[in-house]
């Protein structure tokens, strides 16, 4: 984990950690100070914290899970993501797909489900502003070597106001939310909040594909 940042407003405390390879150095501009570590922290009891901020995704992975491999097939990535952008056509917002575990070799014979939530909402240039619900099961299914996703079924989809045409496109093993300005758009300049919930399937390759998200 690096380039953690906290803030406060109380006095005191340790301006500088000069470290050398392996050790933790921290450095304070303002009334920050950024801890730089060399690789992951693991903390095996409780954190408790007043405040916790990202600047990236959120995962949870499954519980009581060990191996880095279970892990990376059974867990829940939470993103927001800021858009603004003139662009026309289709455009992608946020993908994910299986991969056999350790490669980049498709299965051949998983079945699964797949759920996603998407939050969509700003202002459509040129028209007004506007917001879209939609949350989406993924359906998975394929054996010998012709896999692929089958299709997708609405749980819940929510428009108010102005929005973007909105899609997710499968294609092969990936699932790819995407938006599109329609009619007299001119941008969009708002924000996706995207939740992906991810996990195990049947067949030969159900428990031995790992999630890859792009």
């Amino acid at each position: 984990m690096a380039g953690f940042m906290y803030g406060g407003s109380g006095g005191g405390g340790i301006a500088t950690v000069a470290g050398t390879t392996d050790q933790i150095t921290a450095n304070t501009v303002g009334s920050a100070v950024t801890l730089s570590m060399p690789t992951n922290v693991i903390i095996s009891g409780t954190s408790t914290a007043g405040n916790l901020e990202t600047n990236g995704s959120e995962i949870l992975r499954g519980f009581g899970l060990g191996t880095a491999a279970e892990k990376n097939r059974n867990f829940v990535i939470r993103r927001h993501i800021k858009i603004s952008s003139t662009a026309t056509g289709w455009q992608d917002i946020i993908s994910w797909r299986p991969y056999m575990a350790g490669t980049t070799t498709d299965p051949t014979d998983y079945w699964g489900t797949t759920i996603y939530t998407i939050q969509l909402a700003g202002h459509c240039a040129g028209v007004g502003n506007g917001a879209r619900y939609a949350r989406t099961a993924v359906f998975l299914e394929g054996s010998g070597g012709a896999g692929g996703i089958s299709g997708a079924a609405d749980l819940r989809h929510h428009t108010v106001g102005t929005v973007t045409n909105f899609q997710v496109n499968n294609t092969g093993w990936v699932s790819t939310l995407q938006y599109q300005l329609t009619g007299s758009q001119t941008g969009f300049h708002g924000f996706a909040h995207v939740e992906i919930s991810l996990g195990v399937g049947a067949g030969s390759d159900g428990a031995g594909i790992e999630w890859v998200i792009s």
